[in-house]
């Protein structure tokens, strides 16, 4: 008779576990979409509102959300030196660390990220 003939419960089981796991499987399908090119043309305020919105409503995008911190601190070392985006600056080293210890696991990047903040945070 199979596998699950003679026991309907696991039957029963089996077709629970699929029905509820399926939007686990799936993954977010409403979680925004963008190509690296879009996170470039961003500013960095809306940059930071979209990192905090991948870690916060969709847990399972945490490198989304560290790719928005990654191009606020690249534009920030390489291009200008304005007082109005410290703010931002600040968040994006605090989430980036955040993120590095609460969902890669990494501490030593974690560490050097705090490192970095400081650092830079100083220099002005």
């Amino acid at each position: 008779m199979g596998k699950f003939g003679t026991n309907p419960l696991k039957l029963i089981i089996l077709i629970f576990l699929v029905i509820c796991c399926q939007p686990s499987i799936r993954g977010n399908s409403d979680s925004p979409k963008y190509d690296r090119k879009s996170f470039l043309q961003m500013d960095s305020e809306d940059l930071v509102k979209l990192g905090m919105r991948y870690t916060d409503q969709y847990p399972m995008q945490p490198d989304s959300a560290a790719m928005c911190y990654h191009v606020i601190l690249n534009r920030r070392l390489e291009e200008s030196d304005r007082r109005a985006d410290l703010e931002n600056l600040t968040k994006a080293y605090i989430n980036l660390s955040f993120l590095y210890s609460y969902k890669f696991y990494d501490y030593n990047s974690a560490y050097q990220i705090r490192w970095l903040s400081i650092v830079q945070i100083k220099m002005w």
